[in-house]
């Protein structure tokens, strides 16, 4: 469930992919090149090997592929050497990332000791030399190792959460370059506990899960409002003070909706085919691999899950045996209603739960600003703006979801009349 890009980019990227290739030809002598015809119709043409690297890489899989890769031996085989070239060059790039992995000297602050290590960056927690303050210190877990690509990313980082404030999202008070050549940022250090370990350490009400998640939705809806969308929004994510307050964390993979600079928008564009998040927590159409499918409402997708999650106890699908079986699941499948897990959930709550996880971007609130707006209403007892689903939409759906018996029964019905 960690966080990270589908591809390789870049350099090294190209670099994977040669590798991979090769070590693809070596193993075997017809090359797979794809796509071919199959002696079994079932299984249908080959896909390309572009295609099988970037699923061995991480990218999401259609249910047409995941069925081709049941029926057909040869993809099957040359998927799992894909596979193991990966594993060999993860190993490669963690002997390179133990090199790195000497303290280096943060001009102006004192570390004391790591306190979290991701997928991309490595937090510190350190005291500022001149006011004696206890800062975190980010920087890239490759070091000086790192790509132009991931430099790039982790400066926009910065310059994105710089310019946003609000209580509930963390303080950036400066960034610099370290004695080794390292980029890094102190931050505003938050000592709590992660949203999932707060929930399961208070038990809370349901009144207090839904007060905690309207601050967490408040917070990025600031985001929103500055075209900051998330991307990444899991219960790692949000820290929760000794105070009870939330604090949004980790905008590396933020992305801005309206960029201006053809560069940066460049930079922060997810390519074709290409996750970026948490699959646990991704929107079904951050699962379809297409960037430009891709906005505020995928956040809010992500903000419906934590609330069903801090209130029911649970999350609203079942653990999946696959990636596959996830992306099947997700994309087709609509969220059960939160009080068929907590029965003491009134209607309300039910609804807006429900308007937040609606597979259909269309249908979902717009921003988690109005997520949080209608939260607060609920609180305040206003009526909320969340609304059932009418008798005829639910008949439409239906339709979509059994075409065959509904295309059955309206034949018989107009042979009947």
């Amino acid at each position: 469930e960690e966080s990270g890009g589908g591809k390789a980019s870049g350099d090294g990227g190209r670099g994977r992919s040669r590798f991979r290739r090769g070590l693809l030809n070596m193993t075997d002598r017809d090359d797979h090149e794809g796509p071919k015809e199959r002696d079994d119709p079932a299984a249908g043409p080959c896909p390309p090997v572009e295609s099988l690297e970037a699923i061995a890489a991480g990218m999401t899989m259609d249910g047409e592929l995941s069925r081709h890769l049941e029926a057909c031996s040869d993809c099957a085989e040359a998927l799992a050497r894909l596979r193991a070239a990966n594993d060999l060059l993860d190993e490669a790039a963690a002997g390179i990332r133990g090199i790195s992995d000497a303290v280096d000297e943060v001009p102006g602050y004192e570390l004391r000791r790591e306190i979290h290590r991701g997928g991309q960056g490595v937090v510190w927690l350190a005291e500022q030399v001149g006011t004696r303050r206890e800062v975190a210190i980010k920087m890239l877990l490759a070091g000086r190792f790192a790509t132009s690509r991931q430099r790039r990313r982790f400066e926009r980082e910065i310059e994105v959460v710089a310019s946003l404030r609000h209580p509930s999202i963390v303080t950036v008070f400066e960034s610099g370059v370290t004695v080794g050549g390292q980029i890094y940022c102190a931050m505003e250090f938050v000592e709590g506990a992660t949203l999932d370990a707060w929930r399961e350490d208070k038990t809370p009400s349901i009144v207090d899960a839904v007060r905690m998640l309207e601050r967490v939705a408040d917070a990025v809806a600031t985001a929103h409002r500055r075209g900051v969308i998330h991307r990444d929004l899991k219960p790692a994510n949000v820290l929760v003070s000794s105070d009870g307050i939330p604090h949004v964390l980790d905008f590396g993979l933020a992305r801005l909706e309206n960029e201006r600079d053809a560069e940066r928008a460049e930079l922060l564009a997810t390519e074709a085919g290409e996750f970026l998040g948490t699959f646990t927590y991704a929107a079904p159409e951050q699962l379809s691999g297409d960037p430009s499918s891709v906005d505020t409402r995928a956040d809010v997708y992500a903000l419906g899950l934590l609330l069903f999650e801090m209130v029911a106890g649970e999350r609203p699908f079942p653990k999946p045996a696959s990636v596959a079986d996830l992306v099947t699941h997700r994309v087709q499948a609509v969220a059960p209603r939160l009080s068929t897990r907590r029965r003491s959930v009134g209607r309300e709550l039910d609804l807006i739960v429900a308007r937040a996880l609606d597979p259909d971007p269309t249908r979902r609130y717009e921003t988690a600003g109005d997520l949080a707006d209608d939260l607060r209403r609920l609180q305040d007892g206003r009526p909320v703006r969340a609304r059932g689903d009418s008798l005829g939409y639910l008949v439409w759906k239906a339709v979509q979801r059994h075409r065959l018996p509904a295309a059955f029964a309206a034949t018989v019905a107009v042979l009947v009349v």
